[in-house]
């Protein structure tokens, strides 16, 4: 991988595959490492759409958030600048970054995208759930306007 990256350091890919070799580490020692190849992978304009989700979705298992919501986006815009995504694809993302944003609280956030997840999603079994989720982010939001001074 490191002759790779000395052969072509402006490869976007070999970069994402450095950052997830990092972010694999079983003990997380190579977090450092995985940043800066995150860094120079966002940098050099990935446009992977499976090396983006894959980074995502393992850097969300780690609680990093931002990074993540980061790479959710990055995919989101990459699809819409060439369409190249099936609307499944686009709804599945979606979904993925509104529960980003519902394990941080934020819960407005989490309601807009699950609720663009929706107008993409084929499955019923995925509308239905995230339908179920949508009705207990509003709870909630009334929960905490309801317990704010006006």
């Amino acid at each position: 991988m490191n002759q790779a990256n000395i052969y072509d350091h402006l490869n976007a890919e070999v970069w994402g595959y450095l950052a997830l070799l990092c972010l694999q580490d079983a003990n997380g020692s190579r977090m450092v490492q995985a940043n800066q190849a995150l860094k120079e992978m966002i940098k050099c304009d990935l446009k992977n759409a499976g090396l983006l989700e894959e980074l995502a979705d393992t850097l969300a298992s780690l609680g990093k958030f931002e990074l993540a919501e980061t790479l959710y986006k990055k995919l989101l815009d990459n699809w819409q600048n060439d369409n190249l995504a099936t609307a499944n694809n686009v709804g599945t993302i979606h979904a993925k970054l509104a529960k980003v944003y519902h394990v941080q609280e934020r819960l407005l956030d989490a309601r807009m995208y699950y609720s663009e997840a929706m107008n993409y999603l084929e499955g019923e079994t995925d509308r239905e759930r995230i339908g179920v989720i949508l009705a207990d982010i509003g709870q909630g939001i009334n929960n905490v306007e309801s317990h704010s001074p006006n």
